[in-house]
Formats: structure tokens, sequence, C-alpha cells
């Protein structure tokens, strides 16, 4: 199980963050809903990595990620008029990601990206059994 809580007197933009935990499968559906609408499968020619970015004043989906599977949140950002965090998931934390990434993103335009990213990065053996 990937869930784990971060401390509270965690902050970002200078507030603490206080999640409210639900089950493991609310906390899965969340964050599959929220890569599916604003993730993206990219990386550099070796690594792989999962981005989400968010508008500024809305830093706490991108905490929630972090705190289910890992990585990092960047930010604020600014780039023109526009403000924004970035969430970054690479490496070992990716990897024990896959596999839930795997299962549970439903069909859709997100999830060809998935599979088209994995086979990129060979995430995958040529029967789709992941290699991670």
């Amino acid at each position: 199980m990937f869930l784990r809580i971060i401390a509270p007197e965690s902050r970002v933009g200078g507030r603490p963050y206080s999640p409210k935990v639900e089950s493991y499968e609310f906390n899965i559906g969340y964050a599959v809903g929220l890569i599916v609408g604003e993730g993206s499968f990219t990386g550099d020619q070796t690594t792989p990595c999962l981005s989400v970015k968010l508008h500024e004043d809305d830093p706490d989906p991108l905490l929630f990620l972090r705190q289910l599977f890992g990585g990092r949140v960047y930010g604020p950002y600014r780039y023109g008029i526009r403000r924004c965090w970035l969430y970054l998931l690479r490496g070992s934390q990716l990897q024990l990601a896959i596999p839930v990434l795997y299962r549970y993103l439903p069909p859709s335009r997100k999830r060809r990206q998935f599979l088209d990213w994995a086979a990129e990065y060979v995430l995958f053996d040529g029967t789709e059994t992941l290699l991670v």
C-alpha cells in the first residue's frame, strides 16, 4: 500500500497542509482523476517522469499526490501571467506507482499516452508485463 501521511507541519506557500484521509480506494480514484485531467507522462532521453501542474492558488491536490506516491512539489513558478505549482514523480517512487497507474487508469486518451510512454521507456516487456 502506498498511502503515507505527511506531517501536519508540512507547508507549501506558507500554509500548513492537513489532509483528510479517506479510504485507499478513494485516494487512488482521486489521484487517477488528477492525473487523467492534469497529468503528463514525460521525461528526458533516459528518465521517465510523471508531472502534474496546477494553478498557484491550489497546491493541495499536488500535496495529496506527494502524500500518496511520494515525489516532489516545486514552485510556485511564474510564466508571464501564469502562476503554477509543479508535481514531479521520478525514479524508484515512480516505479512503485506504475503498477497502480496501469491497473487504475481508465480507458481514455490518457491511458493510451501512459502505455505509449511506458513502451518508450521500456517499462513493459512484449507481453505487457511490467518490468518494474
